[in-house]
């Protein structure tokens, strides 16, 4: 079973603590008394069972989950399955295809205070989606199955199944419209892709419903996340978080004596800490976190960078739009490609996700032109923004943080060997040692929330608030986007590779080509809100890279560039995470996007390799004028999951 009280990091930086109960598990949103609006009930239960099946047979292809992995000896379409002997036990950990899964009971929130959900599908899809995300982030079980065919075959040759969970049509999901309308929307499939001639009112035809882990990995959270609206009638402001509220369960207006500080000491302490970052346009300090309703949500006071994240919706439905039509257009030399959408705004959040294994949120957001600093009010993990390395995976959930206010718990070491680098005049190994001469964190740091994430816990200014543990802490708070990448292109490592060394004019204008292109955008990558990175992500269609393939481009490719600025976020490790990540993206940004490719130099043996870790493969070599490239490329059929 899951380890008790197991914490569940969802995207939007809310979380779920998950506990088992007899026959399952519970759900607990813990947002629910930190936020006004938190998009899940108080909490739910799922009941989840594994089925040992014996003498598996894949002669039947789609029993294995993957097209064509065994087939018939006579080669006739007659397929017939050995008889299964079933045997049910409680969840212990994944199977390959053996797992069962149902939501039994929902517990609703109060009436007082957030309006009944105007759509119960939705809600369980969220419900749903919530508990997959805790299912795909546990060990992946052995893929390789024993057939009567593969019975001889030694371990290593066997073929290999798909993993997936097999949804029930038991408790709330008896319903006859409650499975039709999940499988509408994208969240569950089933092999049975007929009209069927069954009774539907017996559920003929969706009693073999399932979710892969490949499908899962390609459905986009904002399809799935959103908040509840509070009630007209509740006495507290639309933005003010539950926890700055009296601690009383009736919810009535009380003193907040012995309830820890009241909001505007609070913002007062968070703003006082990030005053020196406003001077020196850091963000406004009245935009602390105690002032947010949910990660990404922006203020009447916040700068042009303090734009919405990508789960925030003022209307609290979900946020997903699909992609338009194509309709089609013409470059200068006469390409003929899809009319392409705007790219998010300047400073915006696209992509954030909890890393379990480093214990932070990586996110990308849309570079700046910007002379002030953009901010980060998304998600942290354990250790909080600005603090170096990573920190353990118990006890505490993360909170939403201001980029250069570091919590109180200090965390372990980070960094490593490694990181990789791509970029327009070349690709290499292009990580940054910081530099002490850079920082200035004391000025730039002061106290933040600790503990279980409430916003009410005691603010306490600390030495890690002082940054003394290391010269190159928090190195980059305080410096904007074109400071950034002065900083990481005037390196000798990077500048061997990607050519734009220079004063800060130089890459002022870099950066403002970038924000220019019709085809690309600049990115800068954070870990727990510290920039780490640069990247551009562009449509290869209409790059350079197309001319010198000879037409073998779809409409909907895309590539990257990418750099490591910062020699504490460097590893092995963590370049597979934020490799698979960029991956990611592409896959959600867009259903029709089918490969992603990247050019590293020939002499770039480094990313070649971390690249095939994580399921590039070296189609050919490709010939720029200032470079000898490998045309390293992934195929959405053969991506499986982003590293975890």
């Amino acid at each position: 079973m899951a380890p008790p009280h197991s914490i569940v990091h969802l995207p939007n930086g809310h979380n779920l603590t998950v506990t088992p109960v007899f026959g399952g598990l519970y759900f607990k949103a813990n947002e629910l008394s930190n936020n006004n609006n938190s998009p899940f009930p108080p909490g739910w239960t799922i009941v989840i069972n594994s089925d040992d099946e014996d003498d598996y047979d894949l002669q039947d292809p789609s029993s294995t989950g993957e097209e064509g992995s065994a087939g018939l000896d006579d080669g006739s379409d007659a397929v017939t399955r050995q008889t299964r002997r079933h045997t049910v036990h409680r969840f212990k950990k994944p199977t390959l295809r053996g797992d069962h899964l149902y939501i039994s009971s929902i517990s609703q929130p109060s009436g007082n205070e957030f309006n009944p959900i105007r759509s119960p599908s939705r809600q369980i899809a969220m419900m749903m989606w919530a508990s997959l995300w805790w299912y795909f982030h546990q060990p992946a079980p052995d893929t390789e199955v024993t057939t009567r065919a593969s019975a001889k075959t030694p371990a290593g040759g066997k073929p290999r199944g798909e993993w997936r969970i097999n949804i029930n049509r038991e408790g709330i999901f008896k319903g006859r419209v409650v499975l039709p309308k999940l499988e509408r929307m994208g969240l569950i499939a089933s092999e049975e892709s007929c009209v069927g001639v069954g009774d539907e009112r017996q559920g003929d035809g969706w009693r073999n419903m399932f979710v892969s882990r490949r499908h899962f990995w390609q459905l986009d959270a904002r399809i799935y996340l959103f908040t509840l609206p509070s009630t007209s009638h509740s006495p507290y402001p639309g933005n003010t978080p539950h926890s700055s509220r009296p601690g009383s369960p009736s919810g009535a207006l009380e003193s907040t004596a012995g309830h820890g500080p009241q909001p505007s000491l609070v913002n007062s302490a968070v703003s006082g800490a990030a005053a020196a970052a406003n001077n020196s346009g850091g963000g406004g300090g009245a935009d602390s976190p105690s002032t947010l309703r949910s990660p990404g949500t922006p203020h009447a006071h916040h700068t042009h960078h303090s734009v919405s994240g990508p789960f925030h919706s003022t209307s609290h439905l979900p946020t997903y739009y699909p992609p338009p039509p194509p309709q089609y257009v013409y470059t200068a030399d006469g390409t003929r490609h899809p009319l392409r959408p705007k790219p998010p705004r300047q400073g915006e959040t696209f992509y954030t996700r909890y890393i379990p294994s480093l214990g932070q949120y990586l996110s990308f957001r849309v570079a700046s032109a910007s002379d002030k600093p953009a901010p980060h009010r998304g998600p942290v993990g354990q250790g909080g923004a600005g603090m170096q390395g990573t920190s353990g995976l118990g006890g505490s959930s993360s909170n939403v943080g201001v980029l250069g206010v570091p919590r109180k718990e200090p965390a372990g070491g980070g960094g490593g060997n490694g990181g990789g680098g791509g970029g327009p005049r070349g690709s290499g190994e292009s990580s940054v040692v910081t530099s002490p001469a850079n920082s200035n964190p004391a000025l730039r740091h002061g106290v933040q929330h600790h503990g279980s994430g409430s916003m009410s816990d005691s603010v306490l200014p600390t030495l890690a608030g002082l940054a003394l543990g290391g010269p190159s802490a928090h190195s980059t708070a305080g410096m904007c986007d074109t400071d950034l990448l002065h900083r990481w292109m005037n390196d000798a490592r990077v500048a061997r590779f990607w050519g734009e060394n220079g004063p800060r004019e130089h890459q002022e204008k870099f950066l403002d080509n970038a924000l220019r292109s019709r085809h690309s955008f600049p990115v800068i990558g954070c870990w727990d809100g510290r920039p780490f990175g640069y990247f551009e992500i562009y449509w290869v269609k209409e790059d350079g890279l197309a001319r010198r393939m000879g037409g073998d481009v779809r409409d909907y490719d895309r590539g990257f560039h990418c750099l490591v600025g910062e020699q504490e976020f460097r590893g092995a490790h963590r370049v597979k995470v934020w490799l698979s990540a960029l991956v990611h993206y592409c896959w959600l940004a867009d259903n029709r996007t089918e490969s992603v490719m990247l050019e590293p130099r020939v002499d770039n043996e480094k990313l070649k390799l971390y690249l095939e870790d994580v399921g590039f493969f070296k189609e050919r070599e490709v010939t720029f004028p200032h470079k000898q490239s490998n045309l390293m490329k992934i195929r959405r059929d053969a991506w499986v999951c982003p590293e975890l």
